[in-house]
């Protein structure tokens, strides 16, 4: 069977963390400290903070800007719980909006009509599929702080360089992330007061009266993320050419099933495909030994909370969107195997949408 997900992990990768091991401090310590300026130096940014996890960095940015909590925070509904926790976490008040057809992140009208009635103090906004969302657009709106979650995501140094920041940042190192230490996650801002006071309510110093979340990186961790770090460019090269491959395989069928936006992003961390009948897809995929799964699983943010409003774009991208494996530790065999699934696929789910659509007396 084809995972959907597997990280890339390479006998250099084994070597730094064996080195770690090796020298006998694994908790956080200087490997950490050097990720951090690494991934401050890669952005351009005043500073990096690694965490336990994205949802920790999440929480401790919101922390930062809102320590009495209360907040109004904009979270789209097609995205992973995590994002909303985290919300919660710092004591903040979630708000639950559509998303952008084109980008799958916030989208900017349900935002700014949000705004306009009621005003939200953040938006968080997922850079979904390797997309980047729209930073410049929620910058525009003065007072409301813009969290960037590049979970999915994460580009080449000049590309990294010449985007305009949000006020903060954060990125996974989760199994399924490009980057992988198995758990872990980085805040990243231009702010070095926001990076500095972040630190503290991370490290919970004991001289500080604060109250604080003692959530750092491991030193084992970081070696491994840090290994991973130097390959990037070569990350996103092989992630091309598998996502190409299914191109030309599927453009042959029916290039409208492809969703353009996800193979034009600068980081192409999953292949999306729309289809007639998503759970048919998957099992039939499945039954040919490859797993397709739904992009964001088992459903929409506003389902499982009973948000009150209409969601119709992430209902539609629950409704036809199918996700298929693309990671650069996928052999060749895997890749044509893969493609070859995914046209057979969608080969019967045009098959079965026209028979649908004929009724019984087209048959």
């Amino acid at each position: 069977m084809i995972s959907h997900s597997r990280p890339w992990l390479t006998e250099e990768d084994a070597q730094e963390a064996h080195a770690c091991v090796m020298s006998g401090w694994v908790k956080e310590g200087t490997r950490t400290r050097d990720l951090e300026r690494t991934v401050a130096t890669h952005y351009d940014a005043a500073g990096a903070l690694a965490t336990t996890g994205a949802r920790h960095a999440m929480h401790i940015a919101l922390r930062c800007w809102f320590p009495d909590g209360g907040a109004r925070v904009a979270v789209p509904t097609y995205v992973c719980r995590a994002v909303y926790d985290a919300v919660v976490m710092a004591d903040c008040q979630p708000v639950l909006l559509d998303i952008s057809p084109t980008d799958f992140s916030l989208d900017v009208d349900a935002f700014r009509r949000a705004h306009a009635l009621d005003p939200l103090e953040a938006a968080i906004l997922p850079d979904m599929f390797g997309i980047r969302a729209p930073i410049e657009e929620f910058r525009k709106t003065p007072g409301v702080k813009v969290l960037q979650d590049s979970a999915m995501r994460v580009v080449a140094a000049d590309t990294a360089r010449a985007e305009l920041p949000p006020d903060a940042m954060v990125l996974s190192f989760e199994a399924t992330k490009p980057v992988v230490a198995g758990e872990g996650g980085m805040l990243v801002s231009h702010d070095g007061d926001l990076i500095a006071h972040a630190r503290d309510l991370r490290n919970g110093r004991y001289t500080s009266p604060r109250t604080a979340w003692f959530l750092p990186l491991t030193d084992l961790q970081s070696s491994l993320v840090a290994s991973q770090w130097r390959r990037i460019p070569e990350m996103i090269r092989l992630r091309r050419l598998v996502q190409d491959h299914y191109v030309q395989q599927i453009q042959r069928i029916c290039a409208a099933h492809i969703v353009r936006s996800v193979c034009d992003a600068a980081f192409p961390f999953r292949f999306l495909l729309r289809v007639d009948d998503v759970e048919r897809f998957i099992d039939m995929a499945e039954g040919l030994g490859v797993v397709i799964r739904r992009p964001i699983a088992p459903y929409p943010l506003h389902r499982l909370f009973r948000a009150e409003g209409a969601f119709p774009v992430a209902d539609r991208a629950h409704a036809t969107l199918v996700s298929a494996p693309v990671y650069p530790g996928m052999s060749q065999e895997e890749t044509e195997r893969v493609g070859s699934v995914l046209r057979d696929c969608l080969e019967a789910d045009i098959a079965h949408q026209g028979n649908t659509d004929a009724g019984p007396s087209g048959r």
